[in-house]
């Protein structure tokens, strides 16, 4: 049953992306409920697909890549699966919006900050480049930016963390509900990635924005985010409170995640890395996808799969050692 409070529900989503001899599946099977006004992080090795959902709550799997199961319904809108073009382009930037992990990527370089920012205003709304100009001052100043310096700037003229600040507040133009943040702090040096989560976190509490955070770095999963979900191999493994996640982690794979940060107490060398490398998702994958590397594994998680299972009412976790029922049956 789907949270009362969520804004975004996405159920049984598969993404699959083209190859020369067919397609591979990026994302399988992910069901998730995504909560009003939560900061919920996405975490996970390269390529586990976190970046995938991301475009898909985006729907920005462009042919021949395809969504081919699956919805994702958000408050208000529907299932944007089944959107027209039209109906997306109000969706995006209105509804949801899209930090870019380049910023200098993301930004175009003929073109001023304002000039930017007017663009996108006008091809969603009939406003003036006075109502535009004030907009973007004030979303500046939030993000702790003198509007002075930046609004007739052009992208190369900024520093790393200037513009991504400046994505920051153009993803926030239109007041969307959603802001999907694909690892901004990750070019930027130390300082840098402190202002930005800080500022993130004003937004947050100011805006009552909900936020997606991707990343792979646990620090700032502990820094940002209410709940995180642990993604392995285009799946869920892993969705609890940050608390949880950190304290009381049911899952191996986010046990070896955390295992494999450096710790401020003890012997900071004293790491524990996870051995191997994850699946090939070319291949056809059978039980547990995290088995080949898990320290607990067990002969059943060769052949079952296990899915998501209830460790608290906020808490759950896809491991055969939680999944009593699915190991039961498959040793009977």
């Amino acid at each position: 049953m789907a949270n009362v409070d969520s804004i975004v529900q996405v159920r049984d989503l598969v993404v699959e992306y083209h190859l020369e001899n067919g397609f591979v599946r990026a994302l399988d099977g992910i069901t998730l409920d995504i909560q009003q006004g939560e900061i919920l992080g996405l975490v996970g090795e390269s390529g586990c697909g976190k970046t995938t959902l991301g475009n898909a709550l985006l729907r920005v799997i462009n042919p021949p890549h395809r969504i081919s199961r699956g919805s994702i319904h958000f408050q208000g809108v529907g299932n944007i699966v089944d959107l027209s073009p039209r109906e997306l382009q109000h969706y995006r930037w209105e509804r949801i919006a899209y930090v870019f992990q380049s910023a200098q990527n993301a930004l175009n370089p003929l073109l001023s900050i304002e000039d930017q920012a007017r663009v996108v205003m006008q091809s969603h709304r009939t406003v003036s480049k006075e109502t535009a100009r004030a907009r973007l001052t004030d979303l500046l100043q939030l993000v702790n930016l003198e509007p002075r310096r930046i609004l007739h700037a052009f992208p190369h003229e900024l520093s790393g963390g200037m513009k991504q600040r400046v994505g920051i507040a153009m993803a926030l133009l239109l007041e969307p509900a959603v802001v999907v943040l694909d690892e901004p702090t990750t070019a930027l040096d130390v300082i840098s990635q402190a202002m930005v989560l800080n500022i993130l976190r004003r937004v947050h509490d100011q805006l009552h924005t909900t936020m997606i955070f991707i990343t792979h770095d646990m620090s700032v999963i502990a820094e940002l985010c209410d709940r995180v979900a642990v993604m392995y191999a285009g799946r869920l493994v892993e969705l609890a409170l940050v608390n949880d996640i950190f304290f009381t982690p049911a899952h191996p794979y986010a046990k070896g995640l955390l295992q494999a940060v450096p710790s401020l107490e003890g012997d900071p060398m004293a790491l524990r890395p996870i051995p191997g490398q994850p699946p090939d998702l070319r291949q056809s994958l059978t039980g547990c996808r995290y088995a080949p590397r898990c320290p607990v594994k067990m002969e059943p998680c060769g052949t079952v799969e296990p899915g998501l299972t209830q460790v608290t009412d906020t808490h759950s976790a896809a491991c055969l050692l939680i999944d009593a029922p699915a190991l039961e049956k498959e040793m009977r």
